[in-house]
């Protein structure tokens, strides 16, 4: 085991800045006696209460903090399983530098990143699926984006990967109860029933690998960008949505040269907007570049906007901006309905063989809300279970592989193959999910997952 396990940590685990407290945490065999050392009080320290003392500079007794309160958390009923001490000092930047400072030299560590919550992981107080929804936690900047990481913090999704895993197991006893057996007993080996059970396993293990594709929406935000012919409404639509002159909004086509990206909270939703110059033939270089990287940006989208200027007849331009989003979530923007129309929805719909199609009028704000409604609706979002949502690219990418595990025990067990061959697939697939949850997962990657957190968390 790390021999810096059994340091007493400590760091500030508040906010870099002033404000009325900040919080000076312990953790580890030392905390108490280290704390003795720099905290003086009247009362009587016990466990889980609140003291009220000051804190001293134990080289010289100078006051450091006059009025603090310190709290004892015995092991291992602790956020980290070991014997923590938390100090609440004044939140000034320099009083709690030298409130650290006096900490440290009386025996404790600086704390890594995350080395608080690496610490409540190696100490059983949760799965590591648990500890990264915290940073999750931390991370999160829209109300649906907080509630994901709070049940996976709360365990929902553990429980239903430890169903899948339970399942697995189910399906290895009954195949390796056969390994030992003669060959002419091997006839009567469950092929069949094993196959449907793990049919079931692979389509719930599918339903959480398909969630991702929302869990990092949800998570890092809807990615919508606004494209179209140059002069169509793009710029006034972005200044719709984020309500204010975000875009400069002239009658001279061409104006928005490079992307402007603004991000709206709708409904506890980040959806980021994204305003892309105009797709045409054009000569002029800057524009070109411009129209380049709306093309490249299209790529990497997860809904595309295609706004159509009602007031004017469609052109060879709008059929080539048709080409570019072929393969993508389309919705169909007619703008400009404040005027004459010249085609309508069902125009489109018979052209374009658009689906989802909103009239608006970007400059008097009529069907905004109709169009981002319309754009939650075809991403899907509110139609998942948010207990079964997995956000983490590395728990995606493990699933994908206990999915392929599964896939291949299944496909043997449908050819009769031997259960030794099957066995190891599905023992291939339970270490996908124990790693997920921390289970025998080894040093360098906890290191690698804890050292995205900040420091005193």
């Amino acid at each position: 085991m790390n021999a810096k396990l059994f340091d007493t940590i400590t760091a500030i685990c508040t906010p870099f800045g002033s404000g009325a407290i900040g919080i000076i945490r312990l953790s580890g065999e030392d905390s108490f006696p280290i704390a003795k050392k720099v905290f003086i009080s009247k009362q009587k320290v016990e466990v889980k209460k609140l003291i009220l003392g000051r804190i001293v500079n134990p080289l010289n007794n100078e006051i450091i903090d006059p009025s603090v309160f310190a709290v004892y958390f015995k092991n291992p009923d602790s956020y980290t399983g070991e014997d923590v001490v938390e100090l609440s000092c004044h939140g000034g930047v320099f009083i709690l530098q030298k409130v650290l400072e006096a900490v440290l030299n009386s025996g404790a560590r600086l704390a890594e990143p995350g080395e608080f919550t690496k610490r409540a992981f190696l100490n059983g107080k949760l799965n590591l699926l648990e500890a990264e929804s915290i940073n999750d936690l931390v991370q999160a900047k829209t109300e649906k984006a907080l509630n994901l990481a709070r049940l996976q913090y709360l365990g929902l999704l553990s429980s239903s990967l430890n169903n899948i895993k339970h399942s697995l197991i189910n399906s290895l006893v009954e195949v390796e109860s056969y390994i030992d057996f003669a060959m002419d007993d091997i006839e009567r080996f469950p092929y069949k029933n094993v196959a449907e059970m793990l049919d079931k396993t692979y389509l719930s293990i599918s339903k959480i690998v398909d969630s991702y594709k929302f869990g990092s929406m949800i998570k890092h935000g809807i990615k919508v960008l606004i494209v179209g012919k140059p002069n169509v409404g793009k710029s006034s639509l972005l200044n719709a949505f984020v309500g204010k002159k975000r875009a400069i909004v002239t009658k001279k086509p061409g104006t928005t040269r490079d992307y402007i990206e603004e991000v709206v909270d709708f409904n506890g939703l980040a959806v980021r907007f994204i305003d892309s110059a105009g797709i045409r033939k054009t000569d002029d270089e800057i524009e070109s570049i411009g129209v380049f990287q709306t093309k490249k940006l299209i790529k990497n989208s997860d809904i595309i906007l295609f706004v159509l200027d009602v007031s004017e007849d469609l052109s060879s331009d709008d059929f080539e901006i048709q080409s570019e989003i072929l393969e993508k979530e389309v919705i169909y923007v007619l703008n400009k309905i404040d005027i004459f129309a010249k085609f309508n929805e069902n125009d489109v719909k018979r052209i374009f063989n658009g689906r989802s199609i909103i009239s608006v009028s970007a400059k008097n704000g009529t069907g905004i809300n109709d169009l981002i409604q319309a754009s939650i609706k075809v991403i899907g979002v509110d139609k998942v279970n948010e207990n079964e949502i997995i956000t983490n690219l590395r728990h995606k990418k493990l699933l994908e592989k206990c999915k392929t595990s599964v896939k291949n025990a299944i496909s043997l067990l449908l050819i009769g193959a031997l259960p030794e061959v099957i066995s190891m697939e599905l023992n291939e697939a339970v270490l996908q999910i124990n790693e997920i949850l921390g289970e025998g997962v080894m040093d360098d990657i906890l290191d690698k997952l804890f050292s995205r957190f900040c420091i005193g968390k």
